[in-house]
């Protein structure tokens, strides 16, 4: 229909032309007779009718299409009235040059508002700039007088050192002056300390023995590795010869073996016994041999040289072990006299390092023991005994036993010298036991959060003993209760008497917070807690720590409110219902500790779910 309506549309403009001003009366007249005869009201009838069908079909919102009916009707009207035509299309022009110039005003407004905005906001931004500018002019000047207060600064700097250096080098040409030391040399009298002649002698002396010791410290000497390095060498030419004292036994019987066979197979060819073969007479002198050499010792000189290669053996190695116990009793000697003298470190320094651990034992770190301490500000003996046992444990390939190091560890906890402690423990030269972790453990005296680090010793020994629970118990003790509880749930298998013990011993918010809620995490969140929320609280009461009380519920309010969980609702009935007395005690112990805010809280969280549970199970 849209299309028949602009199809004619286009088929009326085309066909309109200006009528004649001479015929204009006539068709006045003729119109005039048609509105007589009753022509227009028809007309305009079947114009409104058509009108009001056409906008029944189209959507009444949209200013095209209503557009596009009411021209159409126009046109019919036009082409109706004949003798106002001219005026009309005039008129249709008109109107239609103003709908045109506002379709486009309409089309360009959307941009022109776009540039009107960047036109307003132009403004704004070039003040912006003018601000900035003017704070970084104000920048610049304050970091100006920054920069020449600094080089005044620098400038009396180098005044200062231009003046020192003069005053140096005024004091340097005024010569050296040499300190006399007015002292007596010791072991001189008043006339050798005078004597220039004798003097000289001394000091030619003393120069030719600090010669002596250079060369000797050059030649003489050498590193201590290079005694590990000699040790090695001994060790391995000590395996070669006892190969070659094998193998030399070894061929010294396999000589016999054939000497035996050849004298055999010559009397066979002197004898010639019927009934015998060589390979028979020679097996038979064999055993002989092997029989004579078990039995008779001294009756043939076969037997002797058969035995003198087992009997040389025997002789060398009682010879050797004979040299071994006397250097070993020398060295226990030299011990004696050292300790006996009074030469302590010495003595400690050479049971250290004697040969097979003889004196490396319990016996010697008694000795140490029973030593008086030389004073507030010196090391014990026995303190230098252990130091030099421990230092020489990769050299001497043993580590003390567990008695010795518990000795040791002791004596360095009494010293203390944790860093030494801590050197033993990463170089595994200890021989560790529980009773070892206990006594670092104990050295502890922290009383809430170790900062002391024996708790971290004590972890690291439990953990090398597999002693879990007791890790667990040193790993909360140093405020890491995630790991701690890691630990305890599921290697050490803590009870809930074990998870008690570890609060009161360690009463700090982190691990209270870990124990009731195992992570932040709702998506994890774990509904029963590894203790309950009143055993929580009544450890902490009873722990004297009202502060981390507090903390504690606030932290719990924090978390509901930005999880949106009734956690500490869920907490308290995770014992089931109904609250117990027991809530009422906690509630009236924090109102005398001064915490009526979380007091009223408990109070009224108690009562309201006293009140719901009675109202659920007891409606009679």
């Amino acid at each position: 229909m849209r299309s028949q309506i602009n199809s004619n549309m286009q088929t009326e403009s085309n066909n309109t032309s200006p009528v004649s001003t001479s015929g204009s009366t006539k068709t006045i007249l003729d119109n005039s007779q048609q509105l007589n005869n009753g022509l227009d009201s028809k007309f305009v009838n079947e114009l409104i009718s058509f009108i009001n069908s056409e906008l029944q079909e189209i959507d009444e919102q949209d200013p095209d299409e209503r557009f596009i009916i009411f021209q159409h009707s126009f046109n019919k009207v036009i082409e109706h009235i004949h003798s106002y035509r001219p005026l009309l299309l005039a008129v249709k022009k008109e109107y239609e040059n103003v709908i045109e110039a506002l379709r486009t005003s309409k089309n360009q407004n959307p941009r022109l508002q776009h540039v009107l905005m960047a036109l307003s906001t132009q403004g704004s931004t070039l003040h912006n700039y003018r601000m900035r500018i003017d704070q970084l002019e104000d920048r610049v000047i304050s970091l100006q007088e920054y920069e020449s207060s600094l080089l005044q600064q620098l400038e009396i700097i180098h005044q200062r050192q231009e003046e020192i250096t003069l005053e140096e080098k005024k004091k340097e040409k005024r010569g050296i002056h040499y300190y006399m030391d007015k002292r007596r040399l010791p072991g001189l009298n008043l006339k050798q300390a005078t004597d220039v002649v004798f003097l000289q002698s001394k000091l030619k002396a003393l120069e030719q023995e600090i010669v002596d010791l250079n060369s000797n410290w050059k030649n003489k000497y050498l590193p201590q590795f290079h005694k590990i390095y000699l040790k090695e060498i001994l060790s391995t030419k000590i395996a070669e010869r006892d190969n070659m004292r094998q193998e030399g036994r070894y061929l010294q019987a396999k000589r016999q073996r054939i000497k035996v066979g050849f004298e055999a197979a010559r009397a066979y060819n002197d004898i010639r016994p019927p009934h015998w073969s060589v390979g028979d007479i020679v097996a038979h002198a064999l055993k002989l041999a092997i029989d004579n050499q078990f039995i008779e010792k001294d009756t043939s000189d076969t037997d002797d040289k058969l035995l003198s290669s087992t009997a040389k053996a025997f002789k060398e190695d009682e010879s050797s072990n004979e040299r071994e116990a006397e250097m070993m009793l020398d060295y226990i000697d030299k011990f004696n006299e050292l300790f006996e003298s009074g030469l302590y470190t010495e003595a400690g320094r050479h049971a250290a390092v004697s040969p097979k651990g003889i004196l490396r034992t319990q016996a010697t770190l008694l000795k140490f023991k029973e030593l008086k301490h030389p004073g507030p500000d010196k090391a014990s003996h026995l303190f230098t005994f252990c130091e030099a046992l421990m230092s020489t444990v990769e050299t001497a390939r043993s580590k003390p036993d567990e008695e010795m190091s518990l000795e040791c560890v002791m004596c360095v906890l009494a010293e203390q010298q944790q860093h030494l402690l801590f050197h033993w423990l990463s170089k595994n030269k200890l021989t560790l036991s529980i009773s070892l972790g206990e006594k670092i453990e104990a050295k502890c005296k922290c009383t809430l959060v170790c900062s002391c680090n024996y708790q971290s010793l004590a972890e690291h020994v439990y953990c090398k003993l597999g002693l879990y629970k007791q890790m667990a118990f040193c790993l909360l003790k140093q405020n890491r209760a995630e790991c701690g509880l890691h630990i305890a749930t599921c290697l050490a298998g803590f009870t809930q008497d074990n998870f008690k013990t570890a609060l009161a011993k360690c009463p700090s918010l982190e691990l209270s917070l870990q124990i009731l809620i195992h992570q932040e995490n709702w998506a994890d969140f774990i509904v029963k807690p590894l203790l309950s929320l009143r055993n929580v609280l009544c450890i902490l009461i009873n722990s004297h720590q009202v502060e981390t009380v507090c903390r504690l519920w606030n932290k719990l309010i924090v978390i509901e409110q930005k999880f949106g969980e009734s956690i500490i609702h869920q907490l308290m009935l995770s014992e089931g219902m109904p609250l117990g007395e027991e809530w009422i005690c906690i509630a009236k112990k924090l109102e005398e500790l001064e915490q009526p805010q979380i007091a009223l809280e408990l109070f009224a969280s108690v009562f309201s779910e006293n009140i719901i549970y009675s109202a659920m199970y007891h409606k009679e």
